[in-house]
């Protein structure tokens, strides 16, 4: 059985963070791949598709890309295809005969699969029908025929307006043949003019930062060779300890990290809907780490995922995330409890305090530590 599928609106309040459609087109290849294989949904993404390796065998990519939980995933992610091992450095890709279909340059050519697409996200109901009609009786006929230069002469002359508008995408025609100069001035143009018309400033962030940015999120994280380890992260004295940099500058790095790989600022509610929902739920990992909150103890009526299903990933020697914090058997609403913990936390209360307030059992005290951690990241 696959791993389970993350909900749409993830972990009750926390819906899942999807990331803005041109994030990662505002990243170099390179980027690209740092950025999207550490996010988690990746790692849940990867970790499925080992599950369906395993399973499917040689209708393992068919299955996988039939599964709705992928279909989900790529839409979050802003990706597509099979994923590739997230262990693996940029500069290996090629090396592991690894080409990620979503891995893409600023300047490349357009499929005809890609302008069907737009044709379908941007043509109205009428449009489409109509254009189906015509294409219809295009393929009635043979290519490079007389028949087939009639039906293109007469989709010139329907009348379908929204055919003649511009599409509202960096699609471009050019010229190969054009002199460099002219073309290099003509793409600047427009390329300026479509950036002015979305809203998309320059950056200024270079790529050596970026870097330090991502180290800065791997510390406090606990990202180790292509998966999180949940008994790794790091308070920010101590990740700015490691980074051997001022706390200041660690929280602003991490920060920083947290949008590059979001495409979010970071605040305690995007963090948990980044990554706190898949750690609370036991999807991004069958190993659970004793800082993740759900050591509390769950009826599985209202666990909505049994052990069986959450035990699918390789390593699956920790007790379900949705068990152990608390000994009581009435339902125990997760949300509602980070939300009192964050108050808490916020007005001053101990540990202790908090977890004879909550009823719940000292397994929890790792994971309050960790929302103290993230508490202590917001702000400049």
């Amino acid at each position: 059985m696959p791993n389970p599928q993350p909900s749409a609106a993830g972990l009750g309040g926390h819906a899942m963070l999807q990331r803005p459609a041109l994030h990662l087109d505002a990243l170099s290849i390179e980027m690209k791949w740092e950025t999207t294989r550490r996010h988690p949904l990746y790692v849940w993404l990867w970790n499925t598709w080992r599950v369906f390796q395993r399973e499917h065998q040689d209708q393992a990519a068919t299955e996988f890309q039939d599964f709705a939980g992928t279909q989900w995933a790529w839409g979050m992610l802003g990706i597509n295809g099979i994923p590739v091992d997230p262990a693996l450095m940029f500069e290996e890709l090629s090396g592991a005969n690894a080409n990620p279909r979503w891995l893409k340059r600023s300047a490349r050519p357009v499929t005809y699969r890609h302008l069907a697409k737009i044709l379908q996200a941007r043509l109205s109901s009428d449009g489409l029908r109509l254009l189906s009609t015509m294409l219809f009786k295009a393929g009635e006929t043979e290519p490079n025929s007389d028949e087939r230069d009639q039906r293109l002469v007469s989709l010139n002359n329907i009348d379908c307006p929204e055919l003649d508008c511009l599409v509202d995408l960096p699609l471009l025609q050019y010229s190969p043949a054009a002199p460099s100069k002219e073309f290099v001035s003509d793409i600047t143009n427009l390329r300026n003019e479509m950036r002015s018309n979305l809203g998309i400033e320059e950056s200024r962030t270079n790529e050596s930062k970026m870097r330090i940015y991502l180290d800065a999120w791997d510390a406090r994280e606990g990202w180790r060779d292509g998966t999180y380890d949940r008994s790794a992260p790091m308070s920010l004295k101590n990740a700015s300890l490691e980074l051997e940099t001022s706390q200041r500058k660690a929280k602003y790095a991490y920060q920083q990290g947290f949008q590059l790989i979001s495409g979010h600022p970071f605040s305690f509610e995007n963090w948990m809907r980044l990554i706190g929902t898949l750690h609370l739920s036991g999807l991004d990992s069958g190993d659970v780490g004793p800082v993740a909150l759900a050591r509390l103890r769950h009826p599985p009526s209202v666990r909505g995922i049994d052990d069986t299903t959450l035990s699918s990933s390789d390593a699956n020697s920790g007790a379900s995330v949705l068990e152990n914090i608390s000994g009581s058997e009435c339902r125990f609403d997760e949300v509602a409890a980070i939300d009192s913990i964050k108050a808490m936390i916020q007005s001053g209360h101990t540990n202790d305090q908090i977890l004879a307030e909550l009823e719940l059992e000292a397994l929890a005290e790792p994971a309050i530590d960790e929302l103290r951690s993230i508490i202590e990241m917001e702000g400049s």
